[in-house]
């Protein structure tokens, strides 16, 4: 579904030091679009087999404020803008990150171990480490790739035009911190306690399993110099915002980690677009959870 929406094409261009990946929409969006994106957005927080099981009879609305009150960000508990304000900036950079996590899957052909969303403790605050970590399929990582993402609705503050260059120094400062591999340990810690499970109900060859997906990403976090790392920051933007004065500083930032590319991601009326695709994903959970 994603390949009939948007389409992404390489910018040849020498101009940069980086290379750029304009990426944009191919058809408007109608109600399949929307019912997909609907689907992946509900998928991200909360596995939509588990939520069916959960609410075996209960009422769509008991599902409705579960989602809305506690899953979803909450955009509509105040009154005031500037206190939803926060709120929104969560609901569209997960909507981002969301959006990207399929692009990175579905058009980039690249494994995504895990979706932050699913994992947070507070559904109005964003998760804090690098926004994703990708790597080749398969049974042995070679390739790793990390991404920023930045979710824009609009071209006017004053500081809009160092959003590529500040999402690269997030890469940088990430890569060279302590707990670069964040992601990575928290997936080792995650496979390990799964194969504790496996082995408490004498299934050992799913244990076997976890253990090795535990070891996988253990390895990324001890022997990290060891793999290919890749970088990438997605900008996704209003299509009638965007010009290129927002990638014009990043080619003043020496980025020492690796091979950098940007990935600009353009969309007409993205501040609707994300409101409606969470309202979607409502509309999908109940026709989901309480088919037949």
């Amino acid at each position: 579904m994603i390949r009939r929406w948007l389409r992404e094409e390489p910018r040849d261009s020498d101009k940069y030091y980086f290379d750029i990946i304009d990426m944009d929409e191919i058809k408007m969006i109608d109600d399949e679009i929307l019912d997909y994106l609907g689907g992946i957005i509900l998928e991200s927080y909360r596995n939509k087999e588990n939520l069916k099981k959960k609410f075996q009879g209960k009422t769509e609305d008991d599902l409705k404020d579960y989602l809305s009150k506690l899953v979803f960000p909450n955009i509509k508990e105040f009154s005031n803008d500037k206190q939803n304000q926060p709120r929104k900036n969560v609901m569209q950079g997960d909507f981002g990150e969301i959006l990207t996590s399929e692009i990175i899957r579905k058009i980039r052909n690249l494994e995504v171990p895990i979706v932050k969303m699913s994992y947070k403790f507070n559904n109005n605050k964003s998760v804090f480490c690098t926004d994703i970590l990708a790597h080749n399929f398969g049974e042995k990582i070679t390739d790793l790739t990390y991404f920023e993402v930045k979710t824009r609705v609009n071209n006017e503050k004053k500081d809009q035009h160092y959003i590529a260059y500040n999402a690269a120094n997030s890469l940088i400062h990430d890569q060279q911190s302590d707990n670069s591999e964040a992601i990575a340990d928290y997936l080792q810690r995650y496979y390990y306690d799964l194969s504790i499970i496996a082995a408490e109900c004498s299934n050992y060859e799913v244990e076997e399993k976890y253990l090795s997906l535990s070891a996988r990403y253990m390895d990324i976090v001890l022997n990290s110099e060891k793999y290919n790392k890749n970088f990438e920051v997605a900008i996704i933007m209003e299509k009638d915002k965007y010009n290129d004065d927002i990638i014009e500083d990043l080619n003043t930032l020496n980025f020492p980690c690796g091979s950098l590319k940007i990935t600009i991601i353009l969309l007409k009326d993205i501040i609707q677009l994300y409101k409606i695709a969470f309202e979607y994903a409502l509309k999908y959970s109940k026709k989901y959870v309480f088919s037949e």
